[in-house]
């Protein structure tokens, strides 16, 4: 038997010598956890995006751990207003999956890109009793957030959104 594949990836905003070991799992490439948490709860995360110089979609959503999800989109979305949906019970399951996946607890609160007019990513995850809130300008966060980030992106065309 053969050991899977791992990537080492060097980041500018890592210290000099210090080494991501990604894995690609979840559709995407993240960092390797070698433990994820058994014993997740999830309970909901919220998930808004700021505007930027330019047309970043701006937009808030939230889903709750019964799959139910409201979607507020302000502006550079296909549609715009508030809108209720049903997130399907695999890309609900994959989701926590990711979630347990990422080291939550060891994340940092917030990044920060060195320059101006980007787009500011705000999480608040509750689990397990607790909430981790994020703030990722730039979008340089891990690259498990921005596999997290994807998912949000994406389900704004990919559920069956009820404007209400």
């Amino acid at each position: 038997l053969h050991s899977p594949k791992k990537l080492l990836i060097q980041q500018d905003l890592q210290p000099p010598g210090a080494l991501d070991t990604l894995v690609y799992a979840f559709k995407d490439f993240i960092e390797y956890n070698p433990q994820p948490e058994k014993a997740f709860a999830f309970e909901s995360i919220n998930v808004g995006t700021g505007g930027c110089f330019g047309e970043c979609p701006i937009f808030e959503m939230a889903v709750n751990k019964g799959g139910s999800a409201s979607y507020d989109a302000k502006e550079f979305n296909d549609k715009k207003g508030k809108f209720s949906g049903t997130i399907p019970n695999k890309e609900l399951a994959e989701l926590i999956a990711l979630l347990s996946y990422l080291k939550i607890e060891t994340l940092k609160g917030r990044y920060q890109g060195g320059w101006t007019d980007d787009q500011t990513i705000t999480l608040r995850i509750q689990y397990n009793g607790k909430t981790k809130t994020f703030s990722d300008y730039g979008e340089i966060g891990t690259y498990g957030l921005m596999a997290l980030y994807s998912r949000f992106f994406d389900f704004r065309h990919t559920i069956d959104w009820q404007k209400f």
